[in-house]
């Protein structure tokens, strides 16, 4: 049978002389019947097992301005040596965004009220900052052909890019004979192509 120690008419406060000292209590469990109130700068949890009984958890609560005003909200994941990861709100982008080993983030959602488990479940994706493809291919098992409307940039290389097997690779380099600085690499050696101006010296010259 529980036992009731002292019965209180008022509100109660244990207080510790100094204010770095410390309230244990020692025992199994600890039952709180009514709200708890965390008042400090930082609460730490050291359980094994957290169990939450509300569906739904809110961060950021006592926002008083348009949107999330510290910029991002969200949870972090921390990877002890390693690059830490989030699940957060972007109210800059106003999209939940997920980041990866390298602390890059990615949208969740394509378009304001859209979410979308993949790209490829988007019809229309929109990218909001670089594609940084960490060295995978961007290819289409589709259409042999693929569209840019608008100006396409391919960075020097001092070194020519290996063949790959039934395909050609194209790469820019320095500007030698052809007057273009745009190769071509095949299984048997690179070429450069050729500009409309150094295709006509050249019909002059050997033809």
């Amino acid at each position: 049978m529980a036992t009731i120690k002292k019965r209180l008419s008022t509100s109660y406060t244990i207080q510790t002389i100094n204010s770095t000292d410390t309230v244990t209590l020692d025992t199994s469990q600890v039952r709180i019947t009514g709200n708890l109130d965390v008042l400090g700068q930082t609460t730490y949890i050291e359980s094994t097992t957290t169990q939450v009984k509300d569906p739904v958890m809110q961060l950021n609560q006592g926002e008083t301005g348009a949107g999330v005003t510290a910029g991002t909200a969200g949870i972090e994941i921390d990877r002890g040596s390693s690059q830490d990861v989030q699940l957060i709100w972007n109210e800059t982008f106003k999209r939940w965004q997920i980041s990866d080993q390298y602390a890059v983030y990615s949208n969740i959602s394509a378009t304001t009220g859209s979410f979308y488990p993949t790209l490829g479940a988007d019809p229309a994706p929109l990218i909001s900052g670089n594609l940084n493809l960490q060295s995978y291919a961007l290819w289409s098992n589709t259409s042999p052909v693929l569209y840019m409307n608008g100006n396409l940039s391919i960075s020097t290389t001092s070194v020519a890019p290996g063949a790959v097997a039934n395909n050609v690779v194209v790469y820019a380099s320095t500007v030698s004979g052809g007057g273009s600085g745009l190769y071509t690499r095949t299984s048997s050696g690179a070429n450069e192509l050729a500009t409309k101006s150094a295709a006509i010296k050249y019909s002059i010259i050997f033809g």
